[in-house]
């Protein structure tokens, strides 16, 4: 049960192999928009706190080994196998196919790198396995949050256990609507707020998935260089006829950015609109849409490996429901819409409200 002030309670069932189940009783609160929950044991003679963080997948099958892609930093700490406490850092390049190299740090001294598998299932839970050498391995389950941060839990073949967190170095963003031609301009803008220099691509994805060829660069893909506290910009002008997709990139701490589209007409001015950009993991969004003067369009962007079905409800001024209605994408695909067109949604015209 949530309360209106974001506190709450929720009892939890386990059931550990070999044992009768176990029920607890948490109270908790709601934190970073109901994204993440702090809560606390309140059975008697326990002394248990924690923080629950919101699925990726959000109750759709959204996951897969491309869902861990990049570099990662993680921390934890836990016990040996004779009781000693330890804690560990380190850092994880996972390829996106189910292989990954590390390197792990731990304290008391212990200093070991070298590769290992990896699996993600469909609702965004998965195993690991780090080759420690010597014919000796690491353990990991784990689960993947909204946020991309890996919540982990790993043991080790000498009973050794530990809990932390797995953390992208890099965002991964996507500008889920790039228009160029037709009437349409797009551009990406990139700040570097950092001392160093940074480096990294932007990649352009058609609607249905496959490269889309952007003129002016040549090619579905750019590189974009920045020096330290410089800027960049990344352009699809307006020629030829309307092409659409959407562009991912992974961008490195210290930068920021926006889209910007244009639109031309003949015989008025031109019209502008700055955007965004979304993490490609997300799970849930909210806008506010207007239909009462204007028409509201929306484009959604599958960035994972697997097939997405996408819910979108309306409410009004009031907070009544308008409609609901659902989109399916397969893996690496786009659409974009006018949301009063989708099944469902056509009681939206003539009101304002959020979505």
């Amino acid at each position: 049960m949530v309360n209106a002030d974001c506190s709450g309670t929720q009892t939890l069932t386990t059931t550990i192999q070999g044992s009768p189940p176990y029920a607890s009783t948490t109270s908790f609160w709601l934190v970073e928009g109901g994204e993440q929950e702090i809560g606390i044991d309140t059975d008697a003679g326990v002394t248990v706190t924690g923080r629950a963080y919101r699925a990726a997948a959000a109750g759709a099958s959204a996951c897969g080994n491309g869902s861990l892609i990049g570099d990662y930093g993680f921390q934890g700490s836990g016990s040996l196998s004779s009781g000693a406490a330890q804690s560990v850092a380190g850092a994880i390049v996972f390829d996106g196919q189910g292989g990954l190299t590390f390197q792990d740090l731990r304290n008391p001294a212990l200093n070991v790198s070298g590769n290992g598998t990896y699996t993600v299932a469909s609702d965004c839970t998965g195993f690991a396995t780090f080759n420690l050498g010597g014919g000796s391995s690491a353990n990991f389950g784990f689960a993947i949050t909204a946020s991309g941060d890996v919540l982990v839990m790993y043991g080790t073949e000498d009973g050794s256990i530990f809990t932390g967190m797995w953390q992208p170095e890099s965002l991964s963003l996507l500008l889920p609507q790039v228009a160029f031609g037709g009437g349409w301009y797009t551009a990406l803008y990139f700040t570097n707020t950092t001392s160093a220099a940074v480096s990294f691509p932007v990649t352009f994805i058609a609607d249905l998935g496959t490269p889309l060829i952007v003129p002016a660069l040549g090619g579905s893909f750019t590189q974009v260089n920045i020096p330290a506290l410089g800027t960049a910009i990344v352009e699809a002008p307006n020629t030829g006829s309307l092409l659409q997709g959407y562009a991912a990139f992974m961008m490195p701490p210290g930068v920021s950015g926006y889209g910007v589209f244009r639109q031309s007409v003949a015989g008025r001015p031109d019209q502008e609109a700055v955007v965004p950009f979304a993490t490609s993991n997300a799970s849930s969004g909210t806008f506010v849409w207007d239909d009462a003067t204007h028409v509201t369009s929306i484009a959604v962007a599958n960035a994972g490996t697997a097939a997405a079905t996408i819910s979108i409800t309306l409410w009004d001024n009031n907070g009544n429901v308008v409609g609901t209605s659902t989109l399916n994408l397969p893996p690496h695909q786009k659409t974009e819409a006018t949301l009063r067109s989708l099944p469902g949604l056509s009681g939206m015209v003539g009101l304002r409200g959020r979505g």
